[in-house]
């Protein structure tokens, strides 16, 4: 994969959940990022369930949709 960002040749790229951005894990370094960090989908449900992040749901409705095109590719 090619980073739209930097034009590096990346192994995976990270998408912005909100904003659909993708980018490498060089350029998403910054305040906020956690390299390695990834929530499955389970993950996410107990966030949302503990009222952790009122926007969880943005997430969890962006990996369910995801697995969905997965599962059909």
């Amino acid at each position: 994969m090619i980073c739209p960002v930097c034009h590096s040749d990346v192994a995976l790229l990270i998408v912005n959940v909100r904003s659909g951005r993708k980018y490498c894990q060089q350029c998403g370094l910054g305040p906020g990022f956690l390299p390695g960090f990834v929530l499955t989908i389970e993950d996410v449900g107990f966030l949302r369930d503990c009222g952790i992040d009122p926007e969880i749901a943005q997430i969890e409705q962006f990996i369910r949709r995801a697995e969905n095109v997965s599962r059909k590719g």
